[in-house]
């Protein structure tokens, strides 16, 4: 697939996250994804597979957060098989306290499906909000 395609496959799966449609998002991912949350706040590492990343992942979430995080592309350039973002996430804990962060996110494409994502942050703020 060509630079433009593995970016358009990236910008539509961040859109479907935007409107909080998490299993269009994850449409776009392999099955064995390679998830890698850089830092040190208490759910960075790697994740091996959606199934890995629903199961120890995103339970956390859900447990922190009042609803998904909204995030938005601010920009985008893709080379090849690799695609970078910069994107803004918005979202408020359980408690009321906003989670407003701000990322940067690699993705490597294979045949037009995510292979690999590894995602950087204000590990500071989420630390404060995960632990």
């Amino acid at each position: 697939m060509s630079a433009a395609e593995n970016k358009q496959i990236v910008l539509a799966a961040y859109d479907a996250l935007a409107a909080g449609d998490a299993a269009g998002y994850f449409a776009a991912m392999h099955d064995d994804v390679v998830m890698t949350y850089v830092g040190s706040y208490s759910m960075a590492g790697t994740y091996h597979g959606k199934a890995d990343f629903t199961a120890r992942f995103v339970p956390r979430l859900r447990e922190v957060l009042k609803g998904a995080i909204r995030m938005q592309v601010t920009d985008a350039v893709a080379e090849g098989d690799t695609v970078v973002v910069e994107a803004r996430g918005e979202a408020h804990t359980r408690d009321g306290r906003p989670y407003n962060n701000n990322y940067t996110i690699w993705l490597k494409l294979k045949d037009g499906k995510i292979v690999a994502l590894r995602e950087y942050m204000d590990t500071a703020l989420t630390t404060s909000i995960f632990g």
